[in-house]
Order: C-alpha cells, then structure tokens, then sequence
C-alpha cells in the first residue's frame, strides 16, 4: 500500500509502471518468465507467463522470481 499514490479512477491515466523481471532458473528448469502489467485496482495488477515454446515440464518454475517495480504519477 502506497498512501501517497492516488489510484482513483479519474487519476489512473497519470500512473505509470516501470518494472524489471529476474529469474534464476535450476539446471532442469527451461521457463522464460513474460510478465504484464494488466491493470490498477486495489493495487498494482501483473499476469505472468511461461514464454518458452516447450511443453511445460515438472520442474518448471523452480527457480527464483524477482520483480522490481517503481511507480510514477504525474498530476496534471
């Protein structure tokens, strides 16, 4: 929670998102993490994706996800 950034409806065109993504994967794992930011609600809202092309196997996802985010706001 953010008391200082205003979500409100009429000022979510003047929030702006910049994020990183950083996954260190195992030796067997093979995901490629896609992650997009999909919207403001109650907070900051991602959907996150395997974008390897492979089936997806049992070890997928055992590595270490890292996502690093500022948020902006202009007021006009």
């Amino acid at each position: 929670d953010n008391p200082d950034l205003d979500l409100t409806i009429t000022n979510r065109d003047n929030v702006y998102v910049q994020y990183s993504v950083y996954y260190k994967n195992t030796i067997t794992d093979n995901v490629i993490p896609h992650l997009i930011a999909t919207g403001v609600s109650n907070g900051l809202e991602f959907n996150l994706y395997n974008a390897n092309p492979t089936i997806a196997g049992a070890n997928n996802w055992d590595g270490d996800l890292y996502v690093y985010y500022e948020l902006y706001t202009i007021n006009n």
